[in-house]
């Protein structure tokens, strides 16, 4: 059996033609469906701590139960803070911030860890915790991607970041 010249090198040509590009794609659809998870995350925890505003208003702060059921109770800075950490499971709580407004008051808690472990603010506000008031909660997190990673001739490896923003607004019903 006769070789012919030049064939010997053939499959390491046709590997990196094919399958750099195919792993190049495989790393990127990678990183799309994590951003979108992260997103999807941020989303929803920013439903859930809206939700978790909506049903502590001024009636259930007033009700003698509060003193001996906490769930019961009017929300705290730091209720919302861990309902919103809690519902986002897999982002951290260092890695977010979140702009609180409830009628005319307004807080920040950037980080959003920076409001957790705040106990005595009462959240939303007196004047602007009654039934009927528009709540809402904006947050944006800082999506950090790892695809510049691997982009050939990249001089640094200094990783791209897509800022995600999530907002919900509800009416506080009690």
């Amino acid at each position: 059996m006769t070789r012919r010249r030049g064939v010997r090198g053939s499959s390491v040509v046709e590997f990196a033609l094919v399958g750099l590009p195919l792993i190049f794609i495989l790393i990127s659809i990678f990183e799309m469906a994590r951003g979108m998870w992260n997103y999807h995350t941020l989303e929803e925890a920013v439903e859930v701590g809206t939700r978790y505003e909506a049903v502590r208003g001024a009636d259930l702060q007033a009700q003698s139960a509060c003193a001996s059921n906490e769930d019961s109770c009017g929300a705290s800075l730091n209720g919302v803070a861990t309902a919103l950490a809690n519902a986002a499971v897999g982002l951290p709580s260092s890695g977010w911030s979140v702009t609180l407004t409830a009628g005319s008051a307004s807080h920040s808690c950037s980080p959003l860890s920076s409001c957790v472990g705040v106990t005595a603010t009462t959240w939303p506000p007196s004047g602007n915790n009654t039934a009927g008031t528009t709540i809402k909660i904006s947050a944006t997190y800082n999506f950090q991607n790892a695809l510049s990673y691997f982009w050939p001739g990249a001089s640094s490896f200094v990783f791209g970041t897509m800022t995600f923003a999530a907002e919900s607004q509800q009416t506080i019903l009690y």
